[in-house]
């Protein structure tokens, strides 16, 4: 992960950490795509893991670090329907 933001990411905070092949935002429609996300999470030993199910791994990672749940909702909270 270093080596990709050192690579890949500009020094800007608000920064997309992944973008497609002309830098722009990922969109749902050509993430699998773009992404090869099925033969990738096969791969590492994760078949049938979805891009969502980190939302819940990142949860669980930062409330064992001491994160509340008012942390984690403000953070975390979804997007309205078709805007994720």
């Amino acid at each position: 992960m270093r080596k990709h933001l050192a690579d890949f990411v500009a020094e800007d905070r608000d920064a997309l950490v992944f973008t497609g092949a002309a830098g722009a935002v990922l969109r749902r429609s050509n993430f699998q795509r773009t992404c090869n996300w099925r033969a990738s999470v096969a791969t590492v030993g994760l078949p049938g893991f979805h891009f969502h199910d980190l939302r819940h791994t990142g949860n669980t990672l930062a409330s064992r670090t001491g994160a509340s749940l008012a942390d984690l909702m403000a953070e975390w909270v979804m997007p309205p329907p078709g805007r994720c």
